[in-house]
């Protein structure tokens, strides 16, 4: 063993001040924690899903590279295992997997950020065409306006 002492480090840190409140600086402690929400939220889309839970977890182990069991799902799922909680790099692959944006909307709650399905995602795409050909019309009756027709 030897009898070396550690030297402490003494070149002098950099001074943090806080300038600038975090975005987060308005929440309640624990008010953005939606384990169960998300819990919830899986259980429903295991329920709703025409695939066994094995078929999940088999084909969530296959997108993900990673082993998932039957157990786990049932872990994550289970009203007596609260402790337990889906791990969030699962969201996407249970999302396509189950069919649903649910799991992730729960997940995102009270944030200000939202999941689209792909049906949303194109009545959203319309609506911004929709605003566009507004805009433009304006801009065309302002400019015919201006040449005097």
């Amino acid at each position: 063993m030897s009898n070396r002492r550690r030297r402490s480090d003494t070149a002098p840190g950099q001074l943090r001040l806080p300038l600038d409140e975090p975005p987060s600086a308005g929440l309640r402690a624990g008010e953005l924690n939606h384990k169960d929400a998300v819990r919830e939220a899986l259980t429903e889309a295991l329920q709703n899903s025409p695939l066994s839970r094995e078929e999940v977890a088999r084909e969530l182990s296959r997108v993900t590279g990673q082993s998932v069991s039957v157990h786990q799902l049932n872990n994550w799922t289970g009203e007596s295992r609260r402790d337990r909680h889906v791990p969030i790099e699962y969201a996407a692959a249970l999302s396509v997997i189950l069919d649903t944006v649910e799991i992730a909307r729960a997940a995102l709650a009270g944030s200000g950020l939202d999941v689209l399905s792909s049906e949303e995602r194109r009545y959203l795409e319309y609506g911004r065409m929709m605003a566009e050909e507004r805009q433009r019309q304006k801009q065309k009756k302002k400019l015919l306006e201006e040449l005097g027709i």
